[in-house]
């Protein structure tokens, strides 16, 4: 261990009609460490499964050429020669090195609780594997306590608190590449995650739990809300990576179903990117530990798949035999793993039905903006948190939506052994997407950029709807372009003229009707037309004339009837909006 003091001293920017602030100096002590191998390497596991993290290194064995391998990281867990009997009959054992994290001694006190359970949350996964308190935290000792401990040496998994404005987290994994055995791990949470936290639950749900409402959440909520932080960070230090489709399993009835949730979560998977139980009605009634994911299924079979110690008397039989385990585990598909390719694999989503869970997600945002408790200003932190909390509430719309849209040209891996053949989303869910727009998109949610609102946040709802359908809009258009790609992929498609008819049916209604279009829909008429004459100018690189043609055919049909409705409307601003729009195109 080499520790040294160096001294830093930050430059200084001036600011035009301010003083120049002092430059920071401070003293830094850190700290660097050079360790030495085991000499025996840990029996490697080669990565037949994408479930952990793989490390693709040149693979040496003895003096033969170096052959490219995969192989997965995982801590050294052995057990004592008078306990592998035990073991092998599926009795519990201890390893001989369970994996201790120390918790930094600057973490808040009241935390420290709540980091601990998070760790420990992980122990029923490793007694699927059959190891008993194989993992645990504890606080960093006291020079008194032992006089050798260094936080610069990397035998000791660390877990770090740093006061920072990052909202954010972290958990790497340094490993050794003869066997991907993890040497090292250094967790960080940053301060400022608890911000983030903060306005996702309010925006996921504050419509089913009115304490999301407070400025400052209670402690019980905090403490939830580290501990997924803490679980997501330590099973990455595990050796798992993200598995994106372990929060497309369950149904929406599932989701809001108290007993089932206490049994499975909302997901399969912890180190998905979901965060609270969004499908959520206000009315249902749920346990605090149910509107967060937790170490799920698909993460107990993960470490079992990766730990476990398989009979056999070399490498080959064990690994023989972890093969023949695992193809029957997988008969379950909540235990399967997909990347971002699987239209179902996508990042903050929950449900086995976008449009279904992401509807209700939109109504629950719908409450939020309608109730006025929720957003009442009293200083100037209270503002702070509430512009942070509205922009989430946008920022969750948008992201929905796009859930949705992914569907639109979208694939899934189709459940058979060839982990390389797709199933495109076929036309009838489609239509239900298509739907969705009508209602979600077309019809603008005015209630989010209400004056009421908008103004008591010191906001201007104006730019903010302007902003916000300028990335609808553009995701919009790319839909359509991934329509006109896939639309003659297989039989039973969805066609770009059916998705033009559905957008067009769900935005001109009333020039069918011959009433007045309101500002905000004219905006969205306005921005959509803009949108696909640029398109037809080919500014957009457009390769399919298909596509072009089907474009201009909606262009001249928009101008027909608009023509059409500026004759018969009588209101003058009418008129002239659907003049403009004529002359636009």
């Amino acid at each position: 261990l080499i520790h040294a003091t160096r001294t830093y001293q930050s430059s200084s920017m001036g600011m035009r009609g301010k003083p120049v602030a002092p430059p920071y100096i401070g003293d830094w002590d850190t700290g660097i460490c050079i360790k030495l191998l085991s000499k025996e390497p840990l029996d490697p596991v080669f990565a037949n499964t994408e479930a952990y993290f793989v490390i693709d290194k040149n693979y040496f064995q003895g003096d033969q050429p170096a052959d490219r391998k995969a192989v997965i990281k995982r801590w050294r867990l052995e057990i004592r020669p008078e306990d592998e009997e035990k073991y092998m009959k599926g009795e519990l054992v201890e390893p001989i090195q369970p994996i201790i994290f120390y918790i930094d001694r600057n973490t808040p006190e009241k935390y420290i609780g709540c980091i601990i359970e998070a760790v420990r949350d992980w122990r029923p996964a490793f007694e699927k594997a059959g190891f008993k308190n194989a993992i645990d935290a504890r606080l960093v000792p006291t020079v008194e306590e032992d006089s050798d401990f260094s936080i610069y040496d990397s035998s000791y998994p660390f877990i770090s608190w740093k006061i920072s404005g990052q909202n954010n987290a972290y958990g790497p994994t340094p490993c050794e590449p003869r066997s991907g055995e993890i040497i090292a791990c250094h967790i960080g949470i940053f301060s400022s995650v608890l911000n983030l936290e903060q306005k996702w639950y309010f925006a996921q749900c504050g419509a089913n739990d009115p304490q999301a409402w407070n400025i400052e959440l209670p402690d019980s909520l905090q403490y939830e809300q580290i501990k997924k932080v803490l679980t997501h960070e330590v099973g990455h230090t595990l050796g798992l990576k993200h598995n994106f489709l372990g929060s497309s399993h369950y149904s929406i009835d599932q989701l809001r179903d108290n007993d089932f949730l206490s049994r499975y979560s909302i997901g399969s998977s912890i180190m998905d990117y979901v965060r609270c139980n969004y499908a959520l009605r206000p009315q249902d009634k749920v346990d605090l530990t149910n509107r967060w994911v937790r170490v799920g299924e698909y993460d107990k079979w993960a470490i079992e798949w990766g730990y476990r110690i398989f009979p056999g008397k070399n490498v080959a039989e064990r690994e023989k035999n972890r093969d023949l385990w695992n193809q029957e585990k997988q008969k379950d598909s909540s235990l399967h793993f997909s990347g971002g390719v699987d239209v179902r694999a996508q990042a903050e989503d929950l449900g086995n039905d976008h449009v279904v869970v992401n509807a209700q997600g939109i109504e629950n945002l719908k409450y939020l903006c309608e109730h006025p408790d929720a957003w009442k200003v009293t200083d100037k932190t209270s503002l702070r948190v509430l512009q942070g909390r509205y922009e989430a509430v946008l920022n969750h719309y948008k992201q929905w939506v796009r859930h949705v849209l992914s569907h639109l040209g979208g694939k899934r891996l189709a459940e058979t052994e060839d982990e390389n053949i797709y199933i495109p989303e076929k036309a009838a869910y489609n239509q239900k997407v298509m739907n969705f727009i009508q209602t979600y998109v077309l019809q603008p949610p005015v209630w989010m950029f209400d004056k009421t609102l908008t103004t008591n946040l010191e906001i201007d709802g104006s730019r903010e709807f302007d902003r916000f359908y300028e990335e609808l809009m553009s995701e919009i258009i790319r839909s359509l372009q991934k329509v006109g790609e896939t639309e003659n992929a297989c039989e039973d498609m969805l066609s770009v003229d059916d998705f033009l008819e559905s957008i067009h049916n769900g935005l001109f209604t009333e020039w069918d009707d011959n009433v007045f279009v309101s500002d905000a829909r004219y905006k969205v008429q306005l921005l959509y037309v803009n949108k696909l004459s640029k398109l037809l100018d080919r500014s957009e690189k457009v390769t399919s004339s298909r596509l072009l043609v089907s474009i201009m055919q909606t262009l001249n049909r928009m101008k027909e009837e608009g023509l059409d409705y500026s004759h018969k409307i009588t209101d003058p601003v009418a008129k002239k909006r659907a003049m403009f729009l004529v002359d636009s195109i």
